[in-house]
């Protein structure tokens, strides 16, 4: 930005154009609800698969951050407040409503183990935290470790622990340190469904058909209708020989999916 600032032979109007377009990558990527949608397109551009619905929106991002209010740093007593909005969001099931209130309440309160962990709570509720980008995962660890180190971190914060550092181990391209941290997830916390389902698709990822089938029904045994834990558990079965068992998770899916699907149609889409 100091470069271009300072770059002569630009026009006044180019000038302020760059200038706007740094400020607003700048806002997208300070801002946990907004950086978690960049870091999706950001993939979809490093896969190589960045279509005409990706730059749309990118540009809807844009457009959501140019009008942004600044606002002071909340006192104290509007950080608890915050802190309070965020926890009746997560009773609500509203996990990703509380983010932006948890977070601000977590830079006014960095002493509050309570604001931490509820604010990694909330991120990993968010969505599947298999599907989170990699700045939420830090958000979220970042946050655990902090609860840990204040002496007030959830019961089975060790597991959380190990299942973002293990997902952002996947995410950074070393599998064999992935799988050792999402082994140590589980064995902390045996009903941490996604350790399990992330388990699974490294051993998909390998070939490991039986490995992963039975990472797949760890994750069912928690949740029963868990339908990415049912099309990896499918997909295993059709490609380690195991037609039977593959056309009874793709009926369970076809029934949790509802009218106008059958186990066909799933085997179809899974390929």
């Amino acid at each position: 930005e100091r470069e271009l600032l300072l770059a002569p032979g630009l026009p006044a109007d180019v000038r302020e154009a760059r200038a706007a377009e740094v400020d607003t990558a700048r806002r997208i990527l300070r801002d946990e609800r907004l950086r978690a949608r960049y870091d999706t397109l950001w993939r979809a551009f490093q896969r190589g698969t960045l279509n005409a619905g990706h730059l749309e929106a990118l540009a809807a991002l844009q457009e959501e951050v140019r009008p942004e209010i600044t606002s002071a740093a909340p006192s104290e007593a509007e950080a608890h407040a915050l802190l309070g909005q965020g926890r009746g969001y997560l009773e609500a099931s509203l996990p990703r409503d509380a983010i932006e209130p948890l977070r601000r309440a977590v830079q006014a309160l960095p002493g509050s183990a309570e604001a931490h962990a509820t604010y990694a709570r909330a991120i990993l509720a968010s969505a599947d935290p298999l599907d989170l980008g990699a700045h939420m995962l830090r958000q979220a660890l970042a946050s655990l470790e902090r609860s840990e180190a204040l002496g007030a971190a959830p019961a089975n914060s060790r597991a959380l622990v190990a299942l973002c550092r293990g997902l952002l181990a996947r995410d950074a391209g070393d599998p064999a340190a992935a799988e050792a941290e999402l082994q140590r997830a589980v064995r902390e916390d045996g009903r941490l469904a996604a350790a399990w389902r992330a388990l699974a698709a490294l051993a998909l990822g390998r070939a490991a058909y039986q490995e992963a089938i039975a990472c797949c029904r760890r994750a069912l045994a928690v949740e029963r209708r868990d339908q990415r834990a049912l099309l990896m558990l499918a997909a295993a079965c059709l490609r380690g020989g195991q037609r039977r068992e593959a056309e009874s998770a793709a009926t369970e899916i076809a029934a949790l999916r509802g009218a106008g699907w059958t186990a066909a149609e799933v085997l179809r889409e899974i390929g």
